[in-house]
């Protein structure tokens, strides 16, 4: 398995967490939508996207952060589930010792 599959198998989690954002701001929703649509995707989604989505991610955790109501929604539940995918792909990426 190749890095860039190991990254994607793992993002899953990350990609499925803000998928489940929900909000009245269409900016936001789109860019939920368009996560979503990778997260059925899964590892069939092409490499040439991963920067795109990398960049939704973070608008999506930008405007989380400037939203007190979003942030309570999304909450520790999310948070834990994006540490955890970050984790996994640290220790993939992580040089055998």
């Amino acid at each position: 398995m190749s890095t860039t599959d190991s990254i994607k198998e793992t993002f899953g989690a990350v990609v499925e967490a803000y998928a489940a954002v929900k909000s009245n701001n269409d900016k936001l929703a789109r860019d939920v939508e368009h996560v979503g649509f990778y997260a059925q995707l899964g590892e069939s989604a092409p490499n040439s996207q991963l920067p795109n989505l990398w960049n939704t991610l973070e608008r999506i955790e930008k405007a989380i952060n400037a939203d007190p109501q979003l942030k309570a929604e999304f909450g520790e539940t999310g948070e834990k589930a994006i540490k955890a995918a970050f984790t996994a792909i640290a220790k993939r990426l992580a040089p055998a010792a």
